[in-house]
């Protein structure tokens, strides 16, 4: 994949006369852009959200759904690079696309007793076939491990009022309760991978002014400006490989603490790990003997304690 970084900056008078052209709703404007510009738009949301190819493929049509009308071309005014603009734009889209998609992610590595660093989705054939084997026990904990994502059936829930000693209805009105105070934690995910692509942009933007002071050719009498802009761009940087180590190891992924499962059914918090354990290590199995789901990559869960 090409970096595009590398390729010469477009001409600032040509391509804010393209943009402004596409703001005014011109199909040949905005075909133009198209052509020169399809590629960032589809190696964007892989490089800075990490998403797969098909992912990528996905977001690629929504953006030109959302692009094709000019009214996003609007914004940009010549203040401030092209590519910076452009980036912020490609940013709000997949955001927007990740709110309405935000579980068709999946990791580009499978990594053996790592905590699951993306949520299963039961409309995943592997995952669908997963659950439908496992015992009700271990699904039904699988299921409240993953409760934002996953959605207890009918016989499970009567299970957890079996264990818990509540009434089915008083169990619905708890899992209700813990599902609102889990969508508190995906607001804050959902902000933390923001965080991470506006510190991209942000580094983007720091080089570019780095690029223009060593290129007016005071350089030598600005370097104070030169070295604290370095100083600017390590520091970000640093900050969204933190926040980048944290999403990889799964602290982005809204799961149920285990405290919380053990306390809803009855049972100490250690069975609740294992089970949970020893389910995904069937996930593991199944997938091996499943040369079909190949390309896909889910991860296995150790104990953790949120």
């Amino acid at each position: 994949m090409k970096d595009e970084s590398s390729r010469p900056a477009p001409d600032p008078g040509a391509i804010l006369s393209l943009v402004q052209r596409c703001g005014q709703g011109e199909p040949e404007a905005i075909a133009e852009f198209f052509r020169a510009y399809s590629a960032d738009m589809y190696n964007f949301p892989i490089r800075v959200f990490h998403l797969d190819e098909d992912s990528a493929s996905d977001f690629y049509l929504y953006a030109l759904e959302h692009l094709r009308g000019g009214n996003r071309f609007k914004s940009f005014q010549g203040k401030s690079t092209f590519r910076t603009w452009f980036y912020s734009v490609l940013r709000n889209l997949v955001i927007d696309w990740l709110r309405l998609t935000r579980f068709r992610r999946q990791d580009s590595t499978l990594l053996p007793d790592q905590i699951a660093a993306q949520p299963p989705r039961e409309t995943d054939p592997l995952v669908h076939s997963w659950l439908g084997l496992l015992p009700i026990e271990s699904r039904t904990l699988v299921k409240l491990t993953f409760l934002y994502y996953l959605e207890l059936n009918s016989d499970e829930l009567a299970h957890i009022s079996s264990r818990s000693g509540l009434s089915v209805e008083e169990v619905g009105a708890r899992i209700a309760g813990l599902k609102d105070s889990l969508s508190d934690r995906e607001l804050t995910n959902l902000a933390n991978e923001d965080k991470i692509t506006s510190l991209y942009v942000a580094v983007l933007d720091l080089r570019g002014k780095r690029e223009r002071i060593i290129g007016s050719g005071g350089w030598p009498d600005r370097s104070f400006e030169v070295d604290k802009l370095d100083r600017a761009i390590e520091k970000k940087l640093t900050q969204r490989s933190r926040l980048l180590g944290r999403k990889e190891k799964g602290h982005f992924v809204v799961r149920m603490p285990y405290r919380e499962i053990a306390s809803l059914m009855a049972m100490p918090e250690g069975s609740v790990s294992v089970t949970v354990m020893r389910a995904f290590e069937k996930l593991k199995e199944l997938k091996k003997i499943e040369p079909r789901y190949n390309a896909m990559h889910i991860n296995s869960v150790k104990e953790y304690d949120t």
